[in-house]
């Protein structure tokens, strides 16, 4: 699942998820021009995943950075 972000930071958020070890992995990316940043997050139960990918892009669409799990 991708989420396009909009706002000043031009970012997405994405929650990939292996079924096999029933762990999900939570990128967001963002920025413009040769000025790109990533934060990830990973080995996540699938609640934890959903509501960190919503929070980041919470962050991301009012403008600021997310941070870390």
């Amino acid at each position: 699942m991708t989420i396009q972000v909009g706002g000043p930071l031009e970012g997405f958020v994405a929650l990939t998820a292996d079924v096999l070890s029933q762990q999900v992995a939570v990128v967001s990316r963002w920025g413009s021009g040769s000025l790109r940043h990533e934060q990830n997050a990973t080995g996540l139960d699938m609640e934890t995943g959903e509501a960190l990918a919503a929070r980041w892009a919470d962050k991301l669409a009012a403008g600021h950075e997310p941070v870390a799990a």
